[in-house]
């Protein structure tokens, strides 16, 4: 009994799977305009009960808004994102004096309590600065990508056009789409359905909320303690929230332990601070949202976001939880059914 739930769920997962990476990239509008209607819908609603207004002017209203803090925003990470990179182009110099500063504190202190001799520290100077030379040409990289976007801007315009047209009837027929759905898919898969929807709607809204406060945090932090590009170190930080568990961690506990080694102390333990506070904050935000939470153990969380990123790239970090997510409730829903059918 229990081997059929699971394998219900995992062919469910691949058929799903299969769709995301072969039919996804056709069809991405639109799933951006169910993206898009997902976050109106509680505005419409709002609009239409504070201002007793139509459901369709509430809409328009709100994908108008929405178009404007897109762009708004799209134009201010791109136009700052870009001038801190130029700086840091601009600056390379300097990294390698701090690098070649950081190598003598290191090898002093590997000499001191490991007693590598002098070919071991050679080979581990030379392997830092290719990693240095690689973090460099990403910057650069950076830099095209940047110039590249710019370039995109009137496709990205059309684009986000099309998916606030698409999502304009999507919300405009909300209950026609539902009632479609309901009357031509049968009445346990649609349960099941509805309930995954609101399961992975609920997590997306948490961690979207849960991204943007611990960014805004990490760049107003890093604002505080004068850091150089903060905006740009800031975004990173908060993109690497979207890994569980490790998340921020990846830029603050190596940086730290660089200004150690550097002398600079106050600076480490000032980072440190930052980085407990924003941990608290979101382990705070996260036990208030309860519901939105990964109910899942930390070592399939880990397992699923690797296979996840083997497949999808960055984006993996997302979808494999999310499978997992899924397997998890059709299982637990198949099982259900099956002890309410004895």
């Amino acid at each position: 009994m229990h081997i059929k739930a699971m394998l219900k769920a995992v062919i469910l997962c691949i058929v799903i799977f299969l769709l995301l990476k072969y039919l996804a990239p056709l069809f991405s509008p639109f799933i951006t305009a169910v993206f898009i209607s997902i976050i109106l819908e509680p505005v419409i609603k709002i609009l239409m009960d504070k201002l007793s207004l139509s459901r369709k002017f509430s809409i328009t209203i709100a994908l108008l808004f929405f178009c404007i803090i897109f762009f708004a925003i799209i134009y201010f990470l791109i136009h700052n994102i870009y001038k801190e990179t130029l700086s840091i182009l601009k600056d390379i110099p300097n990294f390698y004096e701090k690098i070649n500063y950081f190598l003598q504190k290191y090898n002093v202190l590997i000499n001191k309590y490991f007693h590598i001799n002098e070919d071991g520290q050679n080979i581990t100077a030379i392997d830092t600065m290719k990693v240095i030379n690689i973090f460099i040409n990403s910057i650069a990289k950076l830099k095209d990508g940047i110039i590249k976007s710019i370039l995109a801007l009137p496709d990205i315009f059309m684009y986000i056009t099309f998916s606030s047209a698409a999502a304009f009837f999507i919300l405009k027929d909300r209950k026609i789409i539902i009632d479609i759905f309901k009357r031509n898919v049968p009445q346990n898969i649609f349960k099941i359905t509805l309930k995954i929807n609101r399961s992975i709607i609920n997590i997306i809204k948490t961690e979207c909320m849960l991204i943007v406060i611990s960014t805004l945090q990490t760049i107003t932090g890093f604002f505080i303690l004068n850091v150089k590009y903060a905006l740009l170190i800031g975004i990173f930080s908060g993109i690497l929230d979207i890994l569980p568990l490790i998340g921020p961690a990846l830029i603050f506990i190596p940086w730290a332990l660089y200004s150690i080694i550097c002398g600079d102390v106050i600076f480490a333990v000032s980072l440190i601070c930052l980085y407990i506070i924003i941990g608290i904050t979101r382990q705070m935000l996260e036990t208030k949202f309860i519901s939105g939470k990964l109910d899942l153990h930390p070592l399939i969380i880990l397992l699923s976001i690797y296979i996840g990123l083997k497949f999808f790239g960055f984006l993996g970090a997302i979808f494999g939880p999310l499978f997992a997510l899924i397997i998890k409730m059709i299982y637990e829903e198949s099982i259900n059914q099956k002890q309410v059918n004895i």
